[in-house]
């Protein structure tokens, strides 16, 4: 039976507040999503290519094949490779998408200019309505919370206290002191401490 004659069958994960999930697609690449984060992927990949869908952030481990790219959709961006190790943060209720390239290279495009960037390991790429630039990052900030770390660098607390409804699925009221607004928080915690731990951490900064 051809390939061509047969139509993909998609099944779609999600990871609610306070969970992370680790799975292996058909090729053998591995996926780490973080909470609050979809991932839609066909069963098998039987097209010229391995696409899937990301919405929220997830850590890929791609399993080289040089003839099927592998290929993640993810808010206005296609990312392309080979194999490599990357990360992919993209939740809705942020202004910016964050590609980061651990190993080997990537091409990122942003499917609304369709201008295209190539990544090296330790660089990372950030889209906006705006603009779509690259910059150097520090990896072990980038993929903490992987290993079970809130990793904050130079972070406004507005997006402190997104981040912490995600894993915690609580709402925060923040204050409208422009002055604690503007500032910028960095620091590391664990992410399976309770909450009012972190929130004891957050007070005394």
């Amino acid at each position: 039976l051809s390939s061509k004659n047969v139509t993909p069958v998609y099944n779609s994960l999600y990871t609610p507040s306070g969970k992370t999930f680790q799975l292996t697609l058909s090729d053998g690449t591995k996926v780490w999503l973080n909470a609050k984060s979809m991932l839609r992927y066909p069963t098998q990949f039987i097209e010229n290519n391995r696409k899937v869908q990301l919405i929220g952030e997830g850590y890929f481990e791609v399993n080289s094949n040089p003839s099927k790219p592998f290929i993640v959709e993810s808010l206005g961006q296609e990312l392309e490779v080979l194999g490599t190790k990357f990360n992919i943060s993209a939740y809705s209720d942020m202004s910016e998408v964050h590609s980061t390239l651990l190993e080997g290279k990537v091409s990122i495009t942003n499917t609304r200019t369709q201008q295209s960037i190539k990544l090296n390991p330790g660089e990372q790429t950030v889209l906006s309505e705006s603009s779509f630039k690259k910059q150097k990052v520090s990896l072990r900030n980038v993929i903490g919370w992987k290993s079970g770390y809130f990793v904050f660098q130079n972070e406004k607390l507005e997006d402190i206290c997104r981040i912490l409804t995600r894993w915690y699925n609580v709402e925060f009221d923040v204050t409208k002191n422009t002055k604690v607004l503007n500032q910028v928080y960095s620091g590391t915690m664990v992410k399976f401490n309770d909450i009012e731990d972190v929130l004891n951490v957050l007070s005394e900064t």
